[in-house]
C-alpha cells in the first residue's frame, strides 16, 4: 500500500513511519477493547457527488466536514412532510410507531423469512406480528425517564432495520454502515459481488476495483456514545432486555457482516484515511501526518483536533442538507442548511 496525502503526493519516509506507528497503536488498543476499528466500502463517485462539485478537493473537504448519514443527503428537508424520524433526536410516538410497523413488515417479509427464523427469537417475531402490541411498545419507550435513554432503545431497533437492507430503512436512516471486517467493506464497495481477491497476482490492483474505496475509521470508548452494534456493544442489548422489551439476536439478520452502525456522521476526527482499491493508495487524513507519539493516547480517546473554521462554508458547498454535532457524551444535535 502506498501512503499519500490529499493531493496524492507520497508521504515522506518519516511521516509514513509515524502514520504506521499510530495505526499499529490503535490495533493494540483494539485488542485491549479500548477502540473499535471499522471499515466502510463505497464508490468514489458517490463520495464526490456528496462532498463537493470540485473533484480535486474531495478529500480535503472530507477531512474537514466528514461524511453524513443518508438522512442528510437523500431526504428533502424542505418538501418532505413525513412526521417520523425528522431529526437525529426524534423519539416521538410517531417515530416509534413507524419503527414498530417497519419491524413488523420485516419479520413478515417473504424474502427475509429464513434470516428472520435464523436470527430472531420466536417471542420477538410473535411480538411484532401482533398489531395490538404497537401501543404498548410506543408507550413503554416513551415512558423511559430521559431522552438519552429513550434514544438508546430507539437506536437498538433502528439497527435491526438498518442492517435489514432495502426491506428495512433507507433514506430516513440516521445511521451509517461500517463493519469490523475489512473483507465485508471491500465486498460492499463492489456492490456485494463475490470478490475473493482485491488484487491480482504479483500484487497488482484488480481492474474490477476501479473507483472503489474503503474508509478506515475508529470509534473510541464509550462505544455507545458513537455507534450501535448490539453484538459487540452488549450494554445496549442488555438495556433493552432489562426493560422487558423484545430483543433480537445481537448480530441482526446478517451477523456475518459484523456491522457497526455509526450515529449520524463519519466525523473527520476519527477517519484515519481512505484506501483507493484500484491504485492501492491510502489517502491519509492530514491531521494524522504530523501527530506526535506523545499524543497517541489522547487521540485514541478523543480523535484528531480538526480545524473546522471553514466548516459552515464547506457544508453549504456540499450536497448535504445539514450536519450533525455531538458533545462526545452521547448527545447529538442536527442543524439544517438554510436555503439561499
Amino acid at each position: 500500500m502506498k501512503y499519500v496525502n490529499t493531493y496524492f503526493t507520497p508521504l515522506n519516509v518519516q511521516t509514513e513511519s509515524n502514520v504506521k506507528k499510530f495505526i499499529k497503536y490503535l490495533s493494540q488498543k483494539e485488542k485491549e477493547n479500548e477502540i473499535l476499528q471499522c471499515y466502510r466500502g463505497e464508490e468514489e463517485k458517490n463520495l464526490k457527488d456528496r462532498i463537493t462539485n470540485n473533484p480535486q478537493e474531495v478529500y480535503q473537504y472530507l477531512y474537514e466536514i466528514g461524511d453524513k448519514c443518508r438522512h442528510l443527503f437523500m431526504d428533502d428537508y424542505f418538501t418532505n412532510t413525513r412526521a417520523h424520524l425528522t431529526n437525529i433526536e426524534d423519539c416521538s410516538p410517531k417515530t416509534l410507531n413507524f419503527i414498530y410497523d417497519k419491524i413488523s413488515y420485516v419479520v413478515c417479509n417473504s424474502r427475509l423469512q429464513q434470516k428472520v427464523r435464523d436470527h430472531c427469537p420466536l417471542n420477538f417475531i410473535k411480538y411484532f406480528k401482533e398489531a395490538s402490541n404497537k401501543t404498548s411498545f410506543t408507550n413503554n419507550i416513551s415512558e423511559i425517564n430521559s431522552l438519552p435513554n429513550q434514544l438508546i432503545v430507539r437506536d437498538y431497533y433502528l439497527y435491526f432495520l438498518h442492517v435489514a437492507g432495502s426491506q428495512g430503512i433507507r433514506k430516513e436512516s440516521i445511521l451509517i454502515s461500517t463493519s469490523k471486517r475489512l473483507r465485508t467493506a471491500i465486498n460492499f464497495a463492489h456492490g456485494w459481488k463475490n470478490h475473493s481477491m482485491v488484487y491480482g497476482r504479483e500484487g497488482k490492483p484488480n481492474k474490477n476495483s476501479s473507483g472503489k474505496i474503503v474508509y478506515h475509521y475508529f470509534v473510541p470508548r464509550p462505544f455507545e456514545f458513537y455507534a450501535i452494534a448490539p453484538w459487540t456493544i452488549t450494554s445496549i442489548h442488555n438495556t433493552v432486555k432489562n426493560l422487558m422489551l423484545p430483543t433480537y439476536n445481537p448480530g441482526g439478520l446478517f451477523p456475518q457482516q459484523q456491522e457497526v452502525a455509526i450515529k449520524g456522521a463519519l466525523f473527520p476526527h476519527f477517519i484515519l484515511g481512505v484506501h483507493k482499491l484500484d491504485t492501492d493508495e491510502f489517502i491519509t487524513n492530514p491531521y494524522l501526518e504530523n501527530i506526535s507519539q506523545n499524543d497517541f493516547d489522547r487521540i485514541s480517546k478523543f480523535g484528531f483536533n480538526i480545524d473546522q473554521s471553514d466548516f459552515e462554508e464547506r457544508i453549504k458547498e456540499s450536497k448535504f442538507n445539514g450536519h450533525i454535532e455531538t458533545d462526545s457524551r452521547g448527545n447529538y444535535s442536527e442543524h439544517k442548511n438554510k436555503k439561499e
